[in-house]
């Protein structure tokens, strides 16, 4: 596939061509759209929400990150010889282990999350064997997100259920949770799948995410990308996510061989048969429903190769900006995003992202529901939480007001009471419904 690719590309410089429209690949089948959250080993027939126990062998924290304001994440070795257990409530008020294991590792994870509040921190956990904790299939690799910037709580979860009534082949699940580390409680986190290649997530060739905010985890850097002024640019970090290096060393050439190739396409050629477009639109519009510009940067963004063809996605991190009503005056936050420029300039493209709202647009109405349902939910530990670890004042706030003091705000709900929050979140997402309504349309 990749030299007929090669070929291709050759054959569009020689003669020139810029292709404004394309033909597309053929739709994909709608997949099952009901949300997994939750229904696993986990039971949802529960009071309150469950309690995760870690122990190290030191029994005084994760060693090296919790001790350590100024500790690297992205660097730091993992603690091993943990134990961990699972604990919930049951209807009749009894108190029931429904996992337990030993042989884990914990370490930190983050880039922003993890230098600019270190009284909470979230974690990547591997387990010593598979396990299915949330009834989406097992794996051994999950993560404990702090969430510590959402006044909510709520944005990352309810983002992701947006996407996983989309096209997207796989959007991670968790469930909040009551997190305990050597007898310290650490309050509320939301335990969920890591992004990851396998047979009961999605397969892929090779999984990339790209993220200018951390040089030191890039292993290549894009030909193309995002679009400035009218004019392109790029040079994007690359950090390859799969195959594991640590596996397979020389995965990077090949790797990279493969998006340059694609990118060429995209820009030069017809790129239709070689990027699944249905993929491309409803990610395109998860990230315009939540008021997400980070693929602008570009932000953890992941987009995957799989029999030479490009898909957008696994969806992620939507705890900054997000969610706010009257963002970005109500347009169009992604139209210069990560090849969206080009792909936005075929008519074909724009019709198949018109027709994929008309199917999404009735799935997002009735995310309102699901944010009170997972607000009640998380009420009384969210009330503790927010005691322990205010979001206010935020570090990473470069906002200033009419008079030029800084607000020390991200989402502009950091001072609201937490239904206030909920009640302006909901608002948010109907609002910017009406909005795409006429966006999409009018493309």
């Amino acid at each position: 596939m990749l030299m007929a690719v090669t070929i291709f590309v050759a054959a569009c410089q020689k003669l020139g061509v810029d292709v404004e429209d394309v033909t597309l690949r053929p739709e994909r089948p709608e997949k099952g759209l009901l949300s997994a959250t939750g229904a696993g080993r986990i039971p949802t027939d529960i009071q309150g929400i469950p309690r995760v126990y870690i122990n190290t062998p030191s029994k005084r924290g994760v060693q090296g990150i919790d001790s350590k304001r100024n500790y690297d994440a992205n660097v730091n070795e993992w603690t091993t010889d943990c134990t961990i257990e699972i604990h919930v409530t049951t209807l009749a008020g009894k108190d029931s282990i429904c996992y337990s294991a030993k042989g884990m590792k914990i370490r930190g994870r983050g880039n922003s999350t993890w230098t600019h509040y270190y009284r909470k921190r979230p974690y990547n956990i591997k387990l010593d064997k598979k396990a299915d904790l949330l009834g989406t299939g097992k794996t051994k690799r999950y993560l404990l997100l702090a969430n510590w910037m959402d006044r909510t709580l709520l944005r990352n979860d309810v983002a992701l259920e947006a996407a996983r009534r989309t096209s997207l082949e796989w959007t991670p699940s968790g469930t909040f949770v009551e997190l305990y580390v050597d007898g310290d409680r650490r309050y509320n986190y939301w335990l969920g799948e890591k992004i990851n290649v396998e047979e009961t997530h999605f397969m892929a060739d090779y999984l990339y995410s790209l993220d200018v905010s951390n040089p030191l985890k890039t292993n290549f850097i894009t030909r193309y990308g995002i679009w400035n002024k009218g004019k392109k640019a790029g040079k994007i970090p690359v950090e390859l996510e799969y195959p594991d290096l640590d596996d397979f060393p020389d995965a990077v050439e090949p790797a990279k061989e493969a998006l340059y190739q694609l990118e060429e396409l995209l820009y030069k050629g017809d790129w239709g048969p070689f990027v699944d477009a249905d993929s491309f639109c409803d990610w395109f519009l998860v990230y315009e429903l939540t008021g997400n510009a980070e693929p602008n940067h570009p932000k953890s963004v992941n987009m995957y190769i799989r029999g030479g063809v490009l898909y957008a996605g696994p969806a992620w991190d939507f705890d900054f900006g997000t969610f706010i009503p009257d963002i970005n005056n109500g347009l169009l936050v992604n139209q210069n995003a990560v090849y969206y420029k080009q792909l936005l300039r075929a008519p074909s493209f724009r019709e198949r992202l018109k027709k994929r709202w008309s199917v999404l647009k009735p799935r997002f109405q009735t995310l309102p529901a699901y944010v009170d349902q997972r607000a009640d939910l998380i009420r009384e530990s969210e009330e503790d939480n927010h005691m322990r670890f205010p979001c206010y004042p935020n570090p990473l706030s470069t906002d200033r007001d009419a008079n030029g003091v800084y607000t020390r705000m991200i989402n502009y709900d950091e001072q609201m009471t937490f239904q206030e929050a909920v009640d302006r979140l909901k608002f948010a997402i109907t609002q910017r419904i009406e909005q795409l309504d006429e966006l999409i349309s009018a493309l």
